[in-house]
């Protein structure tokens, strides 16, 4: 079970254009060595061993990459961070009007009634807080 000092990515914060530059230049290189190797191993120059050594080490580089681009764009916070004005009062109100909206479906959306009524009024009293 994750603690309250759990940080998460927030990717909607993140500096994507920088992000996507940054693993761009460092991948494409990657990219032409796996397309030599693979002429290398087609033309018999090259043994099956030395294949997986370097896709192993071509695929550490990668995740390496894509790591340190995600630690360097993509901002963490606390999770909760943006969250701050929600309380235990709209954790109770949000559950009300899931189970209603739930309810509101199995009985196929009615759009006039009680069920509806009683959804309407659960959609309501979170929007009002």
């Amino acid at each position: 079970m994750q603690g309250k000092d759990t940080h998460v990515a927030s990717r909607d914060k993140a500096d994507s254009g920088s992000y996507y530059s940054c693993t761009g230049d460092h991948l494409q290189p990657m990219g032409a060595i796996l397309e030599n190797l693979k002429k290398e191993y087609q033309d018999g120059s090259v043994s099956t061993e030395n294949v997986h050594c370097c896709v192993e080490s071509t695929y550490r580089s990668i995740v390496s990459v894509l790591y340190s681009a995600a630690n360097e764009f993509v901002p963490k916070y606390h999770k909760g961070f943006f969250q701050f004005w929600w309380d235990e009062e709209l954790t109770l109100l949000k559950e009300a009007s899931a189970k209603s909206n739930r309810i509101w479906k199995a009985a196929g959306k009615p759009r006039q009634g009680l069920i509806f009524h009683v959804n309407k009024h659960a959609v309501c009293n979170i929007a009002n807080n």
